[in-house]
Protein backbone atom coordinates (compact mmCIF):
# COMPACT_ATOMS: atom_id res chain seq x y z
CA UNK A 1 0.00 0.00 0.00
CA UNK A 2 1.12 3.46 -0.89
CA UNK A 3 1.99 5.91 2.18
CA UNK A 4 0.64 10.02 1.69
CA UNK A 5 4.31 10.38 2.76
CA UNK A 6 5.64 9.11 -0.98
CA UNK A 7 2.72 10.33 -2.86
CA UNK A 8 3.29 14.11 -1.22
CA UNK A 9 6.61 14.12 -1.87
CA UNK A 10 6.22 12.40 -5.11
CA UNK A 11 3.57 15.23 -6.22
CA UNK A 12 5.95 18.00 -5.07
CA UNK A 13 9.02 16.81 -6.56
CA UNK A 14 7.21 16.22 -9.88
CA UNK A 15 6.34 19.64 -9.51
CA UNK A 16 9.88 20.88 -8.78
CA UNK A 17 10.91 19.17 -11.70
CA UNK A 18 8.82 21.47 -14.31
CA UNK A 19 8.05 24.68 -12.14
CA UNK A 20 9.19 26.77 -9.74
CA UNK A 21 8.69 30.19 -9.13
CA UNK A 22 11.38 31.14 -6.33
CA UNK A 23 10.38 33.80 -4.02
CA UNK A 24 13.72 35.43 -2.23
CA UNK A 25 13.45 36.82 0.75
CA UNK A 26 16.37 38.32 3.75
CA UNK A 27 16.52 34.88 5.33
CA UNK A 28 14.56 32.47 2.69
CA UNK A 29 14.47 31.11 -0.65
CA UNK A 30 10.54 29.41 -1.76
CA UNK A 31 10.97 27.09 -4.55
CA UNK A 32 7.30 26.01 -3.69
CA UNK A 33 4.82 25.08 -0.68
CA UNK A 34 6.89 22.64 1.27
CA UNK A 35 10.42 23.15 -0.76
CA UNK A 36 12.72 26.48 0.39
CA UNK A 37 16.46 27.05 1.70
CA UNK A 38 16.46 28.65 4.64
CA UNK A 39 19.56 30.61 6.30
CA UNK A 40 21.21 32.05 9.14
CA UNK A 41 20.55 35.58 7.89
CA UNK A 42 21.82 37.19 11.51
CA UNK A 43 25.37 35.90 10.65
CA UNK A 44 25.59 35.72 6.92
CA UNK A 45 24.30 37.09 3.72
CA UNK A 46 23.53 34.80 1.11
CA UNK A 47 21.91 35.41 -2.07
CA UNK A 48 20.49 32.25 -4.18
CA UNK A 49 19.41 31.65 -7.54
CA UNK A 50 17.78 28.62 -8.99
CA UNK A 51 17.37 27.60 -12.72
CA UNK A 52 15.98 24.44 -14.43
CA UNK A 53 18.80 21.69 -14.85
CA UNK A 54 18.23 18.78 -17.60
CA UNK A 55 18.47 15.70 -15.55
CA UNK A 56 18.15 17.53 -11.58
CA UNK A 57 15.24 19.16 -9.78
CA UNK A 58 17.19 22.54 -10.41
CA UNK A 59 21.07 23.93 -9.97
CA UNK A 60 21.49 26.74 -7.21
CA UNK A 61 23.92 29.08 -7.63
CA UNK A 62 24.37 30.77 -4.60
CA UNK A 63 27.01 33.78 -3.53
CA UNK A 64 27.62 34.33 0.40
CA UNK A 65 28.67 37.89 1.06
CA UNK A 66 28.99 36.48 5.02
CA UNK A 67 29.28 33.06 5.83
CA UNK A 68 26.28 31.61 7.14
CA UNK A 69 26.34 29.50 10.30
CA UNK A 70 23.66 27.09 8.37
CA UNK A 71 21.85 27.18 5.20
CA UNK A 72 19.19 24.49 4.69
CA UNK A 73 16.99 23.35 2.24
CA UNK A 74 13.91 21.91 3.57
CA UNK A 75 11.59 19.39 1.73
CA UNK A 76 8.20 18.84 3.57
CA UNK A 77 7.07 15.15 3.09
CA UNK A 78 3.34 16.47 4.68
CA UNK A 79 2.00 14.32 7.84
CA UNK A 80 1.75 10.85 7.75
CA UNK A 81 2.75 7.49 9.71
CA UNK A 82 5.85 5.10 9.14
CA UNK A 83 5.09 1.72 10.42
CA UNK A 84 8.20 0.16 12.82
CA UNK A 85 10.11 -1.34 10.34
CA UNK A 86 9.76 0.45 7.40
CA UNK A 87 12.49 1.94 5.49
CA UNK A 88 12.11 5.49 4.42
CA UNK A 89 15.00 6.10 1.97
CA UNK A 90 15.66 9.47 0.45
CA UNK A 91 18.11 9.91 -2.31
CA UNK A 92 20.08 13.37 -3.50
CA UNK A 93 23.42 14.46 -5.25
CA UNK A 94 25.34 17.24 -4.33
CA UNK A 95 28.05 18.99 -5.82
CA UNK A 96 30.01 22.00 -4.74
CA UNK A 97 32.83 23.93 -5.35
CA UNK A 98 36.37 22.26 -5.73
CA UNK A 99 37.95 22.43 -2.74
CA UNK A 100 35.25 22.92 -0.92
CA UNK A 101 33.64 20.81 2.27
CA UNK A 102 29.36 20.48 2.37
CA UNK A 103 28.25 18.67 5.41
CA UNK A 104 25.47 17.23 4.44
CA UNK A 105 22.42 16.61 7.62
CA UNK A 106 18.85 15.00 7.25
CA UNK A 107 17.35 16.07 10.23
CA UNK A 108 12.91 15.15 10.85
CA UNK A 109 10.39 16.95 12.59
CA UNK A 110 8.51 13.88 14.74
CA UNK A 111 5.60 15.19 16.68
CA UNK A 112 6.68 19.07 16.39
CA UNK A 113 10.44 18.11 17.90
CA UNK A 114 13.28 17.88 15.77
CA UNK A 115 15.17 14.52 15.29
Amino acid sequence: MTNPIELTASSLIHSLRFEHLPDHDRDKLTLRDGAYFSWDADQGDATLRVRPKLGSLFRLDAEIARKPRWLNFNLSLGPGHVPAGSALGLVFEIEGCEGESLPVFIRALKGGELA
